[in-house]
């Protein structure tokens, strides 16, 4: 009987045992690459968007994976869930969850078409705005790299916004 990489990874990151679920975490490239991008962008990415409420150990690992899947594993044109998800992880209170998502959203961003200008302006304006100080810190973390995508995509004056 064999097990498929996405029940294989679900059933770790459900596990009572820590050491296994952030194991499981850790090789969240491994899967992507097992699974491939159409399953890793249609059953991995949706499993992850709604595992976001993890502890910080977890989301460390899921923050600094996710930037390294893009456009290895996933193309920049299909990027925008991973921008999602660590949109939310931008918003963690642990710093080190934060700094990890700002560092894997500045590393997606570059490989982004510049047809997601519009949504990537909202994401850092969202954060900028949030109520809480940590969307508002991470979106000082994320401006140069946003603002360089939107005058490469020649939206630059989008930017004054």
């Amino acid at each position: 009987m064999s097990v498929s990489p996405m029940q294989l990874f679900e059933e770790q990151v459900s596990s009572e045992d820590s050491a296994l679920r952030l194991d499981a975490m850790c090789k969240l490239g491994v899967v992507g690459k097992a699974m491939g991008p159409d399953d890793t962008l249609g059953s991995l990415l949706p499993f992850l968007a709604a595992h976001t409420d993890d502890d910080d150990e977890m989301l460390l690992k899921m923050a600094q994976q996710l930037g390294t899947m893009v456009p290895s594993l996933v193309p920049g044109p299909s990027a925008f869930p991973i921008v999602s998800i660590l949109e939310t992880l931008c918003g963690v209170e642990e710093t080190v969850v934060r700094s990890a998502a700002v560092a894997s959203l500045t590393a997606v961003v570059p490989h982004l078409p510049s047809s997601d200008s519009g949504k990537l302006l909202d994401a850092v304006k969202r954060l900028a705005s949030s109520d809480w100080f940590t969307g508002r810190v991470s979106s000082c973390g994320l401006a140069g790299a946003c603002y360089s995508h939107l005058l490469k995509a020649g939206a630059g004056e989008g930017a004054d916004d």
